[in-house]
C-alpha cells in the first residue's frame, strides 16, 4: 500500500512541476518497483530532468525508459523525449535522428514527431531532407495541428534554398514572378 503511495506521491510532484520532488520520491521506490510502474517512474524521471535541464540524467533515463519498452509503442516516447534533449543542446542532427524513431505511428506523438524532425533537420543545414520531411508531412496530414506552420516552414525553406542556389549557380535562379496570380 504505501509504496503506490510513493509513486502517486512522485506522479502529483510531477503535475505540480516540483521535478526535484518527483525525482526524488520516484527514485526512493525504484528499487521495488517492477514492470509498467517502474517503466512509469522511470520516464517521469527523464521528463523531469528534461525540464530541470539536466540533460545527462534525462538521457540516461530516456535511454532506460526505451529499454525497458524494447520494441513496444512506449518506445517512442523515449525517442520523443530525447529528441528534446538533443534540441536544447543544439545537437539538432541527433535530434532529427530521435523525432524521426518517434514519428512511427499515426497518432498526436508520430505527428509532432515528424514535425520536430523537419524542423531539426532544417537547423542542422539538412535542406535537402528537411524539405522532403515536410513534403512528407504535408502528404501525411491534410487537417489539423501544424499543418499551416508546415507548409510555412517548407516555403521559407525552398525560398532560402533557391536563394542561397542561386548564388552559386544563377542559371537555377527562379522567377518567383512566374507564380504569382
Amino acid at each position: 500500500m504505501t509504496r503506490k503511495i510513493g509513486t502517486a506521491l512522485g506522479e502529483a510532484y510531477y503535475q505540480q512541476k516540483l521535478f526535484d520532488k518527483c525525482i526524488t520520491s520516484l527514485k526512493s521506490e525504484l528499487p521495488v518497483l517492477q514492470g509498467e510502474e517502474e517503466s512509469k517512474a522511470v520516464f517521469l524521471i527523464a521528463e523531469s530532468y528534461n525540464y530541470l535541464n539536466d540533460f545527462d540524467q534525462a538521457s540516461a533515463n530516456y535511454l532506460r525508459y526505451a529499454n525497458l519498452n524494447k520494441n513496444k509503442p512506449e518506445e517512442r516516447f523515449a525517442q520523443y523525449g530525447l529528441g528534446w534533449v538533443y534540441h536544447k543542446q543544439q545537437i539538432y542532427h541527433w535530434s532529427a535522428e530521435s523525432f524521426a524513431k518517434a514519428a512511427k505511428g499515426d497518432d498526436e506523438t508520430a505527428r509532432k514527431a515528424l514535425y520536430y524532425k523537419a524542423i531539426n533537420e532544417k537547423l542542422a543545414g539538412l535542406f535537402p531532407q528537411s524539405m522532403s520531411t515536410f513534403e512528407e508531412f504535408g502528404k501525411k496530414y491534410t487537417e489539423g495541428i501544424w499543418i499551416e506552420e508546415a507548409y510555412y516552414e517548407w516555403a521559407i525553406s525552398s525560398f532560402d534554398r533557391n536563394r542561397k542556389s542561386s548564388k552559386r549557380h544563377p542559371q537555377l535562379r527562379i522567377q518567383y514572378w512566374q507564380y504569382l496570380p
